[in-house]
């Protein structure tokens, strides 16, 4: 192949790691998060060799710039740039490796196939990513935070001081598994357990969702934050219709901390 045939199948984009998987003896499948083209799946050839030239820039959670070849099912890595190198201290910190892979998790059943929302994506798990490695917020603040924004990105926004099925803006006492909060008067015809939905809890998602951080990061009650998780993991997995089994295993971890 020509040298112009080449570079008008190459693509430069900047990429956040999210898993990767073996392929063969010596390769790796690199799932990515791209600012520009959302999901890509490549392969990094020759990557589990101890000569690779890409070493430890491949791996999950890193931010990098990536040189990207078209192939017929699989792009494959042509160059690789660090960015920021938060493999590292997430992995250094159990709480901050589980949400991590929340993250990642999420970050997969979430994106659509939208232009309009790949950049609106990467900014959200690139500034999530930085957050725990950086120990900047906790990390179940920084999971809330990430799940009710994403939701929000995807188009289904987490009514918190509004009824999701009136409109009606009182008594929104309960929280829907569908629908996220409801009214008292709705709460008896929506076909599915109701569950409490308290004014502290109200007021946390509404303050991790708009990222007031201030008011997040001086919340003292575990308890509250717990109890916001259940919630929005409730809602996060009715709509993408399976278990995130990452954050249940994060939640058992937020539990015993």
């Amino acid at each position: 192949m020509s040298s112009s045939a080449l570079s008008t199948k190459s693509h430069k984009d900047i990429a956040i790691v999210l898993r990767t998987q073996p392929l063969g003896e010596a390769d790796r499948i690199i799932i990515l998060l791209t600012r520009e083209r959302g999901i890509v799946h490549a392969v990094a050839k020759g990557i589990r060799r101890s000569s690779s030239k890409f070493g430890a820039r491949l791996e999950p959670f890193m931010l990098i710039d990536v040189s990207l070849v078209a192939g017929k099912n699989l792009e494959t890595v042509s160059q690789v740039q660090t960015r920021r190198a938060y493999t590292s201290s997430i992995m250094g910190d159990y709480s901050a490796y589980l949400t991590g892979l929340a993250l990642v998790e999420i970050t997969e059943q979430l994106s659509v196939y939208d232009a309009e929302t790949y950049t609106e994506s990467f900014n959200l798990l690139a500034g999530a990513l930085s957050a725990i490695a950086r120990n900047v917020h906790q990390p179940i603040d920084v999971l809330n935070s990430f799940i009710s924004r994403m939701m929000r990105l995807s188009g289904w926004d987490i009514q918190v001081y509004q009824c999701s099925v009136c409109g009606r803006q009182e008594d929104i006492n309960y929280f829907s598994a569908s629908s996220s909060g409801i009214c008292t008067s709705c709460a008896s015809m929506v076909g599915e357990k109701q569950l409490a939905f308290s004014d502290d809890v109200k007021s946390y998602i509404d303050d991790v969702s708009s990222g007031r951080w201030e008011q997040v990061d001086s919340q003292i009650q575990q308890s509250i934050k717990l109890r916001s998780l259940e919630l929005l993991t409730r809602y996060l997995q009715w709509h993408v219709e399976k278990p995130i089994r990452s954050i249940e295993v994060a939640l058992k971890d937020f539990h015993a901390s």
